[in-house]
């Protein structure tokens, strides 16, 4: 799995070092805080860039957006605190 967040010509990316599971949902986390960006999977780092300075709002207003495959995308509007102990959800009927 790769995160990618670009404005004009710079590119800045966080690369999961294990692969991402399969035929179950997934939840998929990006955390970016003090310049430094984590990528994780179902409650586990998988990923990290300590050099990331861009976040969703200096894009502004944009029209070139890829998420990939995705079932459900949410950007919330507050805070997340990554914690132990995290859970799934659990797998939908629908899948």
């Amino acid at each position: 799995m790769r995160f990618a967040i670009k404005k004009g010509s710079g590119e800045q990316v966080i690369t999961s070092t294990k692969p991402t599971p399969t035929g179950r949902w997934t939840h998929v986390g990006v955390v970016g805080k003090g310049g430094v960006g984590t990528l994780d999977i179902d409650g586990e780092e998988v990923g990290r860039n300590a050099a990331l300075t861009l976040t969703p709002d200096a894009l502004g207003q944009t029209t070139q957006n890829y998420l990939g495959r995705v079932e459900e995308f949410k950007i919330p509007g507050l805070v997340f605190r990554k914690a132990s102990g995290f859970l799934p959800p659990r797998k939908n009927p629908r899948l």
